[in-house]
């Protein structure tokens, strides 16, 4: 307005010198000016007040939505760049720009939700796009952990179907799909689909997220299918019309079914090429890794057919019949998706695709799934692999994408490391390819450390792919460090690693090997020359697990304990899908719980070309290796698993449960492994050892595959191990501080189950001996005025065993059917009112939060639970339900023993666990019921270790 109103005081100045020519003409100037400026300032503001308002108002508006908008223009700026942080921030300012534009502000926090998912952080991205669908009053985390989401979904569904919706609906439907709320996930995602029919781009992006979805769920499903299922996948030619037959295939094969069927919608030709590209080549790493999976059933199951001819239980090898289901399975597979038509497509995709971000991601994508590809010759040459690479990486350096270019070198470092032979002598051009592998490996982790990105979940396999380099080259050192820098990630990643579904399938794949990889360095034999006790550095990881006061590890040895145990942890992890460390108030190291020194701690530990035997006494530890490759191993544990499965009838109760009268062919082979694998255990050195130290108890710590198998039954020509030695279980070198179980002192709740049931799709047959031990350890509590509190059939139920534990009892005996499994959700007890309790809610029954500083149940008896047929991660489910219940040791079963043998085995069990003269420790008290079963002539029917063998002592044994 000032300027307004100088211009046109300037314009009437003119005027008046043009005009006015006579002598006093300044002063009658200055009076007229003095009087018009008087009258305009006085008349003329009032009556253009409003429209210059208005104007000024226009003009602060147009300000501020410039500035958001070049706000906005800069943060994809940097998020296009991999600078997630700084995108996060800017368009944060951005949507504070748009003030009160509600869409242009929700379009720029869901921006901003992005580059948090890029960074990471799903919970705070998750937050973001719920504050876009109104007033909910929720944040993520309680969107988690609620069961009931119908209010939200209602809420939701009642928003108009604009685009910011639609996107924020798929961005919290993805981050709900990695925390696991599967379920919940795909409500939302079905939303987004539905809400996307007038925007294509969207519609094809939010197929591709529920393909994603239901690869997830496939993931899961395939982890949980049935042994005996895939076998009649394998073995089971349908009659013509049985659509039983053919339903249970199906369920087999298709558990990817609908991931591949929203992926080929998604791929749909469209106006977004980069959508459509993503949608090929998830089809594309999605059938090789079907292919490989079942390559894997395949091998599996012939070698077994192979090695397992002569058993009389099982049918010799119909060759001709196994090919042709075999061949009809290929089939099957190659209608799903054929690989050979997918590769061209993609690769033509791939030409026309514009320079972005995106298109790095895709070229380094497809080059990944090449390098996992069969007969990959067929199709590219390394050369031609290598070219994408290169292209991926020069487009990164164009973009300033130091992520992007991180990733595209560890593919080409992976893709040299692949053109080096397994054999022992590397030829010079094989140490070149070695040694570019080893530079764009380094160059990837010195990219990522640049990054203002948490960037874990790449680095442990960065470390680890260059800890193989370095092995490979020679320089065991150098490995060490990388491996153990690995390693120390994945420590600080525990919490991480289950709470994100596709790293809890991936678990053997990616994260395992790690583990093994550097106890394989560790045990090398030239590793004494090289000071290890600085590779342990938890202490310079703020969220990683540390060792107590005074237990760091000095020694290779140690060190190789200490990374064993944290494996079975981490598989305890992916196994409840939390981290499930024990809450352990007190911890006492494994070695110093026995104070008179008789007791030696044995660890077995399967290799690639290796056993190695960690042998742990009086705090000195020893190494015994045998030169045995991994397939002997597993394949002579999983023999003599079977033979002990195969000669029992999980479905008969009262009998013996042999299907046949044992043959002396497989009474044989039963010997001969279990002295095989005594001498592979206690080879004669140890042994001379373990009598000159007078051990009289052996702690094992043992492999995942030993775990199936009757360790107490081992047999060394002349007497079974348990002849020897008090057997006890551990899961690692640290447990709960032991209390003697004093027979003065027991208390005890027994509960069980004599009648038959079903539970989570299993039928059960009734256990009437079940009663007699019931009543056995009545009478024995009577007679010892021990206190002793009983559930029976109907009253054992959750509620009622909910209130009992509330009168502290220390021994809890649950005698009933149950299953362990590797499927968390096939792991339970069944309860008398045809109800189960699961594996999760041991925690909340035996061990409510409110106790777990004062713990009383030092014994848990588990008396008549199995382990699952054919799954050979079943003693997962053993170990999580110790770890759950909170108890100081668990006595359990590998297989469902006769209800016979069972109450009289526990009936000898309580006499020497009760027994005020002997004052036997819990794993003496065992061992002295299964010798009873072996030598004591009325327990003759018993003698066989079928009987007594199965059941073993897991935790404290004082």
């Amino acid at each position: 307005m000032a300027r307004k109103r100088s211009i046109f005081l300037h314009g009437v100045q003119s005027i008046l010198r043009n005009r006015f020519r006579f002598k006093h003409r300044q002063k009658f100037a200055t009076l007229f000016l003095a009087l018009f400026t008087l009258t305009f300032s006085l008349i003329v503001p009032a009556i253009l007040a409003d429209k210059v308002v208005g104007f000024e108002s226009q003009l602060q508006s147009s300000l501020i939505a410039s500035n958001a908008l070049e706000l906005e223009k800069q943060g994809k700026e940097y998020y296009d760049a991999g600078r997630f942080a700084e995108a996060a921030k800017t368009w944060q300012q951005a949507a504070d720009a748009y003030g009160k534009n509600e869409d242009e502000k929700n379009k720029n926090i869901i921006n901003q939700a992005k580059a948090l998912q890029s960074l990471g952080l799903y919970s705070e991205a998750c937050n973001q796009v719920i504050q876009t669908f109104g007033n909910l009053n929720l944040t993520c985390k309680e969107l988690i952990s609620k069961d009931n989401n119908q209010n939200l979904i209602k809420n939701i569904n009642s928003k108009p179907n604009v685009l910011n919706k639609i996107i924020g609906l798929r961005i919290v439907g993805e981050i709900l799909q990695r925390f696991g709320k599967l379920d919940l996930s795909q409500q939302i995602l079905e939303i987004s689909l539905q809400a996307s029919e007038q925007y294509p781009q969207q519609k094809s992006e939010s197929l591709l997220a529920l393909g994603n979805l239901e690869r997830a769920k496939g993931n899961k499903n395939r982890d949980e299918l049935d042994y005996e299922k895939i076998l009649n996948t394998l073995e089971k030619k349908c009659e013509p019309e049985s659509h039983k037959c053919e339903e249970e295939k199906e369920e087999v094969i298709g558990v990817y079914k609908r991931a591949f069927q929203y992926y080929q919608e998604a791929a749909k030709p469209q106006d977004s090429l980069i959508t459509e590209i993503k949608a090929e080549l998830n089809q594309l790493s999605l059938r090789i890794e079907m292919q490989a999976w079942w390559d894997e059933q395949i091998e599996k199951h012939q070698d077994l057919l192979n090695r397992q001819k002569d058993f009389l239980y099982l049918q010799a090898d119909t060759s001709e019949e196994s090919k042709q289901q075999l061949d009809e399975l290929q089939e099957k597979l190659n209608t799903i998706v054929k690989v050979e038509d997918l590769l061209p497509k993609i690769e033509s995709h791939l030409g026309n695709l514009p320079q972005s971000r995106e298109t790095i991601y895709a070229q380094i994508n497809f080059t990944h799934n090449l390098m996992n590809l069969k007969s990959n010759k067929d199709y590219f040459s390394p050369q031609k692999i290598a070219k994408f690479i290169f292209n991926a990486i020069q487009e990164a350096r164009s973009l300033k994408d130091k992520q992007a270019e991180a990733a595209a070198l560890s593919n080409l470092a992976r893709l040299y490391e692949l053109q080096v032979s397994d054999t022992e002598k590397i030829t010079k051009q094989e140490q070149l390819y070695l040694a570019q592998a080893k530079s764009f490996t380094q160059e990837a982790i010195k990219l990522y450390g640049d990054i203002n990105v948490d960037n874990r979940q790449v680095l442990y396999r960065q470390r680890s792919q260059l800890g193989r380099i370095f092995k490979a080259q020679g320089d065991i050192k150098a490995a060490l460090a990388s491996y153990a820098e690995a390693w120390n990630i994945l420590q600080s990643l525990r919490g991480d690693l289950v709470t994100n579904a596709d790293n809890q399938f991936a678990f053997r794949q990616d994260v395992e090997p790690v583990y093994r990889e550097f106890i394989d360095l560790l045990l090398q034999a030239e590793i004494g020359k090289i000071n290890v006790e600085k590779l342990v550095l938890l202490n310079n990881i703020p969220e990683a697990d540390k060792p107590g006061e005074g237990e760091t590890p000095k020694n290779p040895l140690d060190i190789a304990r200490l990374v064993m145990e944290s494996l079975q942890l981490a598989e305890l992890d992916n196994f409840f899908q939390e981290p499930c460390s024990p809450a352990i108030a007190k911890p006492v190291q494994i070695d110093n719980i026995d104070k008179s020194k008789s007791t030696a701690v044995i660890y077995p530990i399967i290799l690639e070309h290796r056993l190695e035997v960690i042998v742990s006494q009086s705090g000195q530890s020893h190494v015994y290796r045998q030169t045995i490759p991994k397939k002997e191993v597993k394949n002579t544990l999983e023999d003599l698993a079977n033979i002990y499965n195969k000669t029992v009838e999980p479905d008969s109760a009262n009998t013996a449960r042999t299907t046949k009268k044992e043959s002396d062919i497989t009474s044989k082979k039963k010997f001969k492994l279990s002295q095989k694998i005594y001498n592979w255990l206690i080879p004669l050195e140890l042994e001379k050892q373990l009598t000159q130290e007078n051990i009289k108890t052996l702690v094992f710590v043992l492999d995942r595959p030993f775990q199936k198998i009757p360790i107490a039954a081992l047999y060394d020509g002349k007497h079974y191990l348990v002849e020897k030695y008090n057997i006890v279980l551990n899961l690692g070198q640290q447990l709960i501080q032991p209390k003697p179980l004093k027979p003065e002192n027991i208390k005890i709740l027994a509960a069980g189950v004599t009648k038959g049931g079903s539970a989570r799709g299993q039928d059960f047959q009734a256990l009437e001996n079940i009663g007699k031990e019931l009543n056995i350890i009545k009478n024995l509590s009577k007679n010892l005025r021990i206190p002793y509190d009983e559930l029976r059939n109907e009253k054992f139920n959750t509620k009622n065993l909910q209130e009992k534990i509330k009168s502290s009892p220390n021994v809890v005996h649950l005698a009933t059917h149950g299953v362990f499994s590797s499927n968390r959700e096939q792991t339970f007890i069944l309860t008398g009112d045809n109800n189960s309790i699961g594996i999760d809610e041991f925690r909340n029954l035996l061990n409510p939060k409110d106790r777990i500083r004062n713990r009383n149940i030092e014994l848990l008896v588990l008396s008549a639970c199995q382990t699952a047929s054919g799954d050979e991660r079943a003693a997962l489910g053993i170990a999580g339900v110790v770890l759950h219940s909170g108890a100081s040791s668990t006595i359990a079963t590998l297989w469902n023993v006769s209800d016979a043998a069972t109450a009289k085995l526990m009936e000898e069990f309580y006499k020497n666990l009760t027994n005020r003269d002997k004052k036997m420790t819990r794993a003496e008290a065992l061992r002295s019921a299964q010798i009873s079963f072996l030598r004591d002539e009325k327990y003759e029917e018993y003698n066989d270790p079928l009987y007594w063998a199965p059941f073993i002592l897991a935790g404290n044994w004082i």
